[in-house]
Parts: structure tokens; C-alpha cells; sequence
């Protein structure tokens, strides 16, 4: 599509609007405010624009939002407040420049979540039980692999390559390793089984 400039503010009229697609554009500047008055929302789809800067915390307004798609951005901060959105089940925030998120766990809804990517630092932080798919890779994490990710019981597609996890100092069995990395990583018993019952080969 061929729209330029920034998302208007008198977007805010469109009260009745349940879906927003305005995907592969050229749209630039950040999301207005005014977006949190569009309570009916269930989808909005901004991916593959120009957007940059932080997600308003109006969004957290968005009480019947069930799909976020903001990726292919240069979006930098996303608000505490996106956990809000509790009937939230498919957040794409893919390729943009994110240095961390939110505390997610409160989004028990949440089943998609694709953050690859991204500028994300230190350790793998918790998210929520419901989490059926998680994309971490191409980031900058490091650390261990936590104990928490065996409490995805509904995952069935994790990436995690391309960041810089170190081999723990202590693990349960040092001959339990597997390569999620650019190097291998020794996993706790419970994590290892939690892989061997998804169908890889650890």
C-alpha cells in the first residue's frame, strides 16, 4: 500500500471499529493516543511500517484487543499497561529495537508471542502458562535456561538461537546438554524432560 505520514488522530471517530489492518505501508511517528478509544478493537495490524518510539499506554484500554501485530517497526518501549489487554492471545512484537518488555505473566490469555529479533538483554524473564508458541531468537539474552520454561505445558514451538547463553555453573547432570545457541547448554532434569516430551532431541 502506498499511505505516508503518521496515523491520524481523527482515527478516534471510528468508534464502531472492531478491525484495524494497516500493515505494509509507510506509516511513520508513534501510535496516537487516541487509539485507546477505539474499545471494540479485536485486531490491529501495523506491521511492516515506519513507526518507532513507545506504544501509548492507552492500549491498555483495549479490553477486546485479541491480536497485536506490530512487528517490522523500530518500536523501542512497550507499556506496563499493555497487560490490560486480558483478552489478549496473539502478540507479534518481531523486529523492532525492544532493550525489554513488560511483566507479561498476568496475560494467562496469551498463547502467540514472537519477540525475535529485538535488543532484549540479560536473562529469559517468565511468561504465562498458556504460551503454546515463543520466539526469543536473534536477541541479546544470556544466562541460563530458567526452570520456568517447563511450565509452558501448552508450548509446541520455541526458538531460542542466536543469543549468548553460558553453560551454568552447577547442573544437575553435566552430560545433559543441548545446542539452543551458537554453543551448547547443560539444562536441569526437568527442563530436559519438558524438551524430550515436545519430540526433541536432547
Amino acid at each position: 500500500n502506498d499511505l505516508y505520514g503518521e496515523i491520524p488522530e481523527s482515527i478516534s471517530t471510528l468508534q464502531e471499529l472492531v478491525i484495524l489492518s494497516l500493515r505494509s505501508n509507510h506509516l511513520s511517528g508513534e501510535i496516537p493516543s487516541c487509539i485507546g478509544s477505539l474499545s471494540k478493537l479485536r485486531y490491529i495490524g501495523l506491521s511492516n511500517n515506519e513507526l518507532e518510539g513507545a506504544v501509548p499506554p492507552e492500549i491498555g484500554q483495549l479490553k477486546n484487543l485479541v491480536e497485536l501485530k506490530l512487528d517490522h517497526n523500530a518500536f523501542q518501549h512497550i507499556p506496563d499497561e499493555i497487560i490490560d489487554c486480558s483478552e489478549l492471545q496473539h502478540l507479534d512484537l518481531s523486529y523492532n529495537c525492544l532493550p525489554d518488555l513488560p511483566d507479561l505473566m498476568s496475560m494467562v490469555k496469551l498463547r502467540h508471542l514472537y519477540l525475535q529479533n529485538n535488543e532484549l538483554k540479560g536473562a529469559i524473564p517468565a511468561f504465562p502458562y498458556t504460551v503454546s508458541q515463543l520466539d526469543l531468537s536473534d536477541n541479546e539474552l544470556s544466562g541460563m535456561i530458567p526452570r520456568s520454561l517447563g511450565n509452558l505445558l501448552e508450548l509446541n514451538y520455541l526458538n531460542l538461537v542466536g543469543n549468548d547463553f553460558m553453560i551454568p555453573d552447577e547442573a544437575s547432570r553435566p552430560d545433559h546438554e543441548m545446542c539452543i545457541s551458537n554453543n551448547p547448554v547443560r539444562i536441569y532434569d526437568e527442563i530436559r524432560e519438558f524438551f524430550i516430551n515436545l519430540g526433541f532431541n536432547v
